[in-house]
């Protein structure tokens, strides 16, 4: 058997070695090198960012187009847009990189574990920032990016750990932040989500704990567990959401400064285990009716502040265990009109809402009723309605006034 195998294994070996292999060029353009690559569907060429011609470098400047072999003989020059995976990874000394203005891509890792790195400044055509692509670059404070409309995903991790970032412009058409994208981003301060976001990942700003606002745009559907789970120095939360979403687990758990939390379009369907857990400032809540799935273990558990609750759910149901525990003991439940009966039975009792269970105001009657004017010298029937042909011998209304039509 093993003479066998040998045997595969030698034969596969000749075939590779007598094999026409494809010739890779390249070319260094200063510091940095470059290759030569082509699309499988297009069989266009371009070139790509190989890396630093020394890991000590401290500057990279990519150029915009590189002059290069291609195939065998023909000599171009090719459009660089695309830093490889890794290219630049511990690159320690690195403080400045010039990035050229055609590059559309940034793979995994490019960037990641460059220390001294402390600008990132794209001018245009970028489509995605890659996994861990500027991971741990501690002295990164400021990343500006093109609002070209073509960026459209954040890779997950990103910028996991630039713990000095203080400003980052997310621009319209990016549709998905990645998991841990800014991940104990500890310096930054505020962030635009653009309309354009659909989705937000897992612990996407977990720990960025100078972020003081969040506003949740219109097309965000899904918001991963954790997202801004110790943010200690948000305030205030706006969910302008349209699309039907729940609020995932420990989505703001620990945000010990949040004080207001405004959902605009009454789209959200559940809040999970630990969402608001540790909220100590925050002292009301009102919870939509469109909450219809639940309230989850221990979501406002710790909300010590939490002094008044107004549930417009109409069919309460059970919460979650301890969701309510620890709040102000003074905490006063507000339900619908008519409801307070059912929310005691479904568990909503005062022993939970210490300050007391009420009830809404009960729906007041008609307010006010319009009344469309009628047209001068028309004739209408008894019950109002105008008539285009009154009949001879019934009585009509004109102008107020009751007539007998001769």
């Amino acid at each position: 058997m093993k003479r066998l195998l040998k045997s595969i294994f030698l034969l596969v070996a000749v075939f590779v070695y007598c094999m026409p292999s494809q010739i890779v060029r390249g070319k260094t353009v200063g510091n940095v090198a470059y290759i030569d690559k082509s699309d499988p569907v297009t069989q266009k060429h371009y070139a790509i960012v190989w890396g630093p011609t020394s890991k000590n470098n401290t500057t990279a400047e990519i150029v915009t187009n590189v002059s290069m072999y291609i195939g065998n003989s023909t000599y171009a020059s090719l459009p660089v847009t695309t830093i490889r995976s890794s290219a630049f990874i511990n690159c320690y000394y690195l403080t400045t990189v010039s990035f050229p203005s055609k590059l559309t891509h940034i793979l995994d890792n490019a960037f990641a574990n460059c220390v001294r790195l402390k600008k990132v400044n794209i001018v245009s055509g970028l489509i995605s920032i890659g996994d861990m692509a500027f991971s741990n670059c501690y002295q990164l404070d400021t990343v500006l990016l093109p609002n070209t409309n073509t960026l459209e995903t954040i890779g997950n991790n990103a910028f996991k750990d630039c713990i000095k970032l203080k400003y980052i412009n997310i621009p319209v058409h990016v549709s998905s932040i990645g998991q841990s994208a800014f991940l104990n981003c500890e310096s930054l301060s505020e962030i635009g989500i653009p309309y354009t976001v659909t989705h937000i990942g897992v612990t996407a700003f977990k720990n960025c704990k100078g972020l003081k606002s969040a506003i949740i745009s219109t097309k965000v559907y899904s918001i991963g567990v954790g997202a801004f789970q110790n943010c200690r120095s948000l305030e205030t939360v706006e969910f302008h959401n349209k699309q039907n979403m729940g609020i995932r687990a420990e989505t703001f758990d620990s945000c010990v400064s949040l004080k207001k939390v405004t959902i605009v379009n009454d789209n959200i369907v559940y809040i999970d285990s630990c969402a608001f857990r540790g909220c100590r400032s925050l002292p009301e809540i009102t919870i939509p009716a469109t909450v219809k799935k639940g309230i989850g273990a221990s979501a406002f558990e710790g909300c010590t502040a939490l002094d008044a609750v107004t549930s417009l759910i109409e069919e309460p149901y059970a919460f979650g265990k301890d969701a309510f525990k620890n709040i102000s003991p003074s905490c006063v439940l507000t339900v619908p009109y008519g409801k307070r009966a059912a929310y005691i039975a479904a568990g909503w009792t005062e022993d939970v809402f210490k300050g007391g269970v009420v009830e809404l105001p009960a729906p007041e009657g008609i307010q006010s009723v319009r009344v469309k004017p009628c047209k001068a010298s028309a004739y209408y029937d008894l019950e109002g309605k105008e008539v285009s042909r009154p009949q001879k011998g019934k009585i009509y209304i004109r102008d107020g006034k009751k007539v007998l039509m001769k």
